[in-house]
């Protein structure tokens, strides 16, 4: 079964937080206690690439949904041009990489269900709990 993994970002212009998928797994590739094993070093190294103190361009939802004066989603569907934003990954330690998710959701029509598989998150973080 493949799953998505994702690291929190925060929008440097508007100060918005979202999840962007870095990657994506397929768990039915590491079974047993040598392929969790082998699972947990591939999160350790993709945590490693993500550095949170040096700025990245991404498309901030938030952002363009204000310039353009549509929802997110619409925007996707439309032929609106693409801006990017100056985003940071999000990082809840000091001299730690962002925490990784997995999205656990069983059907893939549904909304994401993101779980900590790597790193340290704060308690309660509440950017899983929106309705959006």
């Amino acid at each position: 079964m493949k799953r998505e993994i994702g690291v929190i970002v925060n929008c440097v212009l508007c100060d918005s937080y979202f999840v962007v998928v870095i990657n994506v797994v397929d768990l039915s590739n590491y079974s047993g206690k040598k392929g969790k094993d082998l699972l947990l070093n591939s999160y350790e190294k993709q945590q490693q690439q993500l550095n949170p103190s040096h700025p990245i361009f991404l498309r901030c939802p938030h952002c363009l949904e204000l310039i353009h004066s549509m929802s997110y989603s619409n925007w996707l569907q439309s032929d609106a041009d693409c801006l990017l934003s100056v985003c940071r990954y999000l990082s809840f330690a000091e001299n730690e990489g962002p925490a990784l998710y997995l999205d656990h959701r069983e059907d893939e029509n549904k909304k994401p269900k993101w779980k900590l598989c790597q790193g340290i998150e704060t308690f309660g973080c509440s950017i899983f709990s929106s309705s959006s």
